[in-house]
């Protein structure tokens, strides 16, 4: 095409010629450019959907992981209190019971004779009919398995743990020569006397003057005039500060 008009029929024919041509083309390069935009259109309308529904899948698994955790929660709770319970009904099985620590052993001993000495030492009346159960267990000092005695009744053990606060034994008192320490204590289950002993390490390192056993229960105190505190399980003792 040129800027000069056309001179005869012959050169207008061909002008609207090429221009329909040139319409045609770019009628037709309209055409792709709508179907790329109605195809990038669709492909965002489908990525919007996947997304949506990837949304849907992240909320759901929010709140699955959300309703685990919080029944995992919950089972912990059951299993802290059912270990709990345990521990408790270990200890209820020994309520009659004592432990004396550092007695010698003598391979003709006679058990039930120590206890009754232990009375004599004591100051107190202690008969042969309030004891049920006398034996060595294993402890770490294989040359003095700890004792346990089983009392009939709790008055008669009760008696034997006040005596045995006021005095001190020594082997000495039982016979024999060394003068090692002999202490009388509540028998605790084995969970207990794990907790007693961090109990008794915290009160030391946190500078606390008092720990003691009454009745299978573990109590710390700050001073004399602080509130005695019951160390009933692990998480207790961070109370002790």
């Amino acid at each position: 095409m040129t800027d000069k008009a056309p001179s005869t029929v012959k050169e207008l024919a061909k002008m609207l010629q090429d221009l329909t041509t040139k319409f045609g083309k770019l009628d037709t390069d309209v055409q792709e450019v709508k179907k790329s935009i109605t195809f990038v259109s669709d492909s965002f309308d489908a990525f919007k959907t996947t997304s949506e529904s990837v949304c849907t899948d992240v909320q759901s698994l929010r709140k699955d992981h959300e309703s685990l955790k919080t029944e995992n929660n919950e089972l912990k709770k059951e299993l802290a209190a059912a270990k709990a319970d345990i521990i408790e009904l270990k200890q209820y099985s020994r309520q009659n019971n004592v432990e004396i620590k550092g007695m010698p052993f003598d391979p003709n001993e006679r058990l039930e004779d120590t206890v009754q000495t232990l009375g004599t030492k004591l100051n107190i009346e202690l008969h042969s009919s309030e004891i049920d159960v006398v034996h060595r267990v294993p402890s770490k000092d294989k040359e003095k398995p700890n004792i346990i005695v089983r009392f009939v009744s709790r008055s008669s053990l009760s008696k034997v743990l006040e005596a045995a606060r006021k005095k001190r034994l020594t082997a000495i008192n039982f016979g024999f020569t060394e003068d090692t320490p002999i202490y009388v204590n509540e028998h605790l289950c084995v969970e207990k006397k794990v907790l007693l002993g961090r109990a008794i390490h915290l009160r030391k390192e946190r500078g606390w003057k008092f720990s003691w056993v009454k009745e299978g229960k573990i109590l710390v105190r700050k001073t004399e005039n602080s509130p005695v505190i019951h160390i009933a399980r692990e998480t207790d003792l961070a109370k002790i500060v």
